[in-house]
């Protein structure tokens, strides 16, 4: 029987995701298309604990971010807000897309707004409590067209696009992202690689280079988010602890085989 003193159950799911919180937790949270990583993300938004989201993916796949309240326009189109029932903003949504790929201007515009110090500013009455980068595959390919088309378009050695798509997400994954005071998840898919010991495949981040194995150098939470279905329809489940084909993990023991929002999670 618990104490009177007990917290009601409400409260010690606000306290366990508020500790989870102030550790300043780094995740990687990879998935096949429509396995929920947009989803998750969403789920981390509240009144007073309001998100930044980088998007690079197309618009449409923003839909799980609109669904969390009202979506409000800025006159510019660069980014939207997403307003709670009571009308308070709780995302901020800054949209880095290619109208013309051949003249690219996504990594630019957003390295500028990491650099103007956009990312830091409150939304609404709160600062951001967290970040979030949708998706790293779009971004690398940003990355990648910026290279092929304005830095070095007459290249015989294409494979200088990857190499600098390769250097700028490593700077960014583990130097720009590495002071923000709060939260960082960063949506990847998934990539495999043959086991040469008994021909398995075994399944991480998909990253360029380097960064598949060194991923893990900067962050402390790797998920994997996947689908089952059962006679009550589709789970939306994560799954944080390493098996002998997920490359996962999580240094704060993040409960594994969860619904995929933060408050069930940490429930």
């Amino acid at each position: 029987m618990e104490s009177p003193n007990s917290p009601h159950p409400n409260q010690r799911l606000k306290m366990k995701l508020q500790q989870f919180r102030d550790s300043h937790p780094r995740i990687i949270a990879m998935g096949k298309p429509g396995g929920g990583k947009s989803h998750l993300a969403a789920s981390l938004a509240d009144w007073e604990h309001p998100i930044q989201v980088f998007c690079f993916d197309s618009l449409g796949k923003d839909l799980p971010y609109e669904e969390r309240g009202q979506l409000v326009q800025d006159p510019g189109h660069s980014s939207a807000y997403v307003l709670d029932s009571k009308g308070n903003p709780i995302i901020r949504l800054n949209y880095f897309h290619e109208a013309e790929p051949e003249m690219p201007s996504a990594f630019e515009a957003f390295r500028a707004f990491m650099i103007g110090r956009g990312h830091l500013e409150p939304i609404g009455e709160f600062p951001p409590a967290a970040w979030v980068l949708d998706s790293c595959s779009m971004f690398e390919l940003a990355l990648r067209g910026y290279s092929r088309y304005r830095l070095n378009p007459n290249t015989k050695e294409p494979r200088q696009h990857w190499g600098f798509a390769t250097d700028q997400l490593e700077q960014t994954l583990l130097q720009r992202f590495a002071p923000l005071p709060g939260l960082v998840l960063v949506l990847c898919h998934i990539d495999s690689d043959k086991d040469e010991r008994d021909g398995s495949y075994i399944y991480n981040p998909k990253l360029p280079g380097r960064l598949r194995d060194n991923c893990g150098m900067g962050y402390t939470e790797i998920w994997r988010l996947y689908n089952e279905r059962d006679k009550k329809g589709v789970k939306h489940l994560v799954q944080t602890q390493p098996c002998e084909r997920y490359g996962c993990m999580s240094n704060s023991k993040v409960p594994d085989g969860r619904t995929n929002t933060f408050s069930e999670m940490f429930a």
